[in-house]
């Protein structure tokens, strides 16, 4: 049965580590073509939407990413493009009008270069990535997580085989870590009882010591192994 990795990977697994180097390389790329004598970065990555907006934000939109520019970060894109110093400029409607075009066109390359990354498409967590200009905050992108998956394969594998690609999608994303939780049993208690807890109290499951102890992800009630509990030195473990 084949797997799909949008449907398994936890959110936790879209990490500013594992995020960055996905992106670094067509940031640096999309960067070198708009500006000289400066270099966009990724300077934060957080879960969550599109932030709110912003007074006189600049909104583009792409095939599946989009951005927020605002209006100081709008600035610190056309004066690093232009090579120019826009405070003592006189700019009349028209010119405004004009120059965000010119910021939503190099802000589009961004989204589409984006937006050629994967296979993904619009599944994983939203990821709201900013990118700053010479230390200043110029732009917040927001994209599914999903969209990043082929590049954070291609960033682990390198990590654990150099020199070598990934053989599937899976053998790519065995380095990542996961949080597994053991169900030992269960019990039925009233609202009452649970309330009155303490200290000392017994609580009795549904099963025996010797009964076979389920293992899972958080949050999924899918089990992914069983085994019998075990002693190992001073800890419970499971084996199976």
């Amino acid at each position: 049965m084949a797997i799909s990795v949008s449907e398994w990977l936890p959110p936790d697994a879209f990490t500013e580590d594992a995020v960055r180097p996905a992106l670094d390389q067509t940031v640096s790329v999309w960067s070198a073509r708009w500006f000289v004598g400066a270099r966009a970065v990724i300077s934060a990555v957080h879960p969550g939407g599109v932030k709110p907006r912003m007074a006189q934000s600049l909104q583009v939109k792409g095939g599946v990413p989009q951005a927020e520019l605002p209006g100081r970060g709008k600035r610190t894109l056309l004066e690093a493009a232009l090579g120019t110093d826009l405070s003592g400029l006189t700019l009349t409607e028209c010119d405004h009008r004009v120059l965000d075009d010119f910021a939503a066109e190099a802000i589009k390359d961004l989204l589409a270069a984006l937006d050629s990354l994967g296979e993904g498409g619009a599944n994983g967590p939203s990821l709201c990535v900013t990118l700053s200009l010479e230390g200043k905050e110029m732009v917040c992108i927001t994209l599914p997580g999903g969209v990043l998956i082929p590049t954070m394969k291609a960033a682990i594998g390198a990590v654990r085989r150099r020199g070598a690609a990934p053989r599937s999608r899976v053998d790519a994303l065995k380095p990542v870590k996961l949080m597994a939780e053991g169900l030992l049993g269960r019990a039925e208690v009233t609202l009452d009882d649970l309330r009155d807890l303490a200290v000392g109290d017994v609580v009795v499951l549904d099963s025996s010591l010797k009964s076979m102890v389920e293992l899972r992800l958080p949050g999924n009630s899918q089990r992914i192994g069983r085994g019998r509990l075990v002693r190992t030195n001073e800890q419970i473990s499971i084996q199976f």
